[in-house]
């Protein structure tokens, strides 16, 4: 399944470079991320709990950050794993400053569904992952706005 698109922020490149390293700023924006720890330097574990309609689903796995290019890119590795399946996910993120102050965040990448929660269907889970994308920028943007004012 291809993971492709862009995200305005309204913070500067380092800003938003440094909350996505930030373990904390990530937790918060993650829907549905009961734990995210860093484990390295380029790995975390986390423990995610969706629920989609009727649909919980419980998983744990590992992120590892692929060549950082601080601040403007960096990929991830990400596989994880519950009752109701698996997922693998490649993903390239850049950013671009914008000629406003604001950041241009580009994600595109590819990722793989296996078990149970695959057989409910490519359009099903297409429609899940923007969900959940347009639910994290939504919180990453906010998070950033609290970390900078406190």
């Amino acid at each position: 399944m291809k993971v492709d698109g862009s995200k305005s922020i309204d913070a500067k490149v380092d800003l938003v470079w440094e909350s996505l390293i930030n373990p904390e700023v990530l937790k918060q924006s993650i829907p549905g991320c009961k734990s995210l720890d860093k484990v390295d330097e380029d790995t975390y574990t986390f423990e995610i709990e969706l629920k989609v309609a009727a649909i919980v689903g419980k998983y744990s796995g590992e992120i590892k950050v692929v060549d950082p290019q601080p601040p403007h890119q960096y990929g991830l590795k990400i596989e994880g794993s519950g009752a109701l399946g698996h997922m693998q996910a490649m993903v390239r993120i850049e950013l671009r400053e914008q000629a406003d102050g604001g950041t241009e965040m580009f994600y595109d990448g590819e990722a793989e569904v296996g078990g149970k929660v695959a057989k409910v269907g490519q359009r099903v889970l297409s429609s899940v992952a923007k969900l959940v994308t347009n639910q994290f920028f939504g919180s990453f943007a906010k998070q950033i706005k609290l970390h900078t004012s406190s």
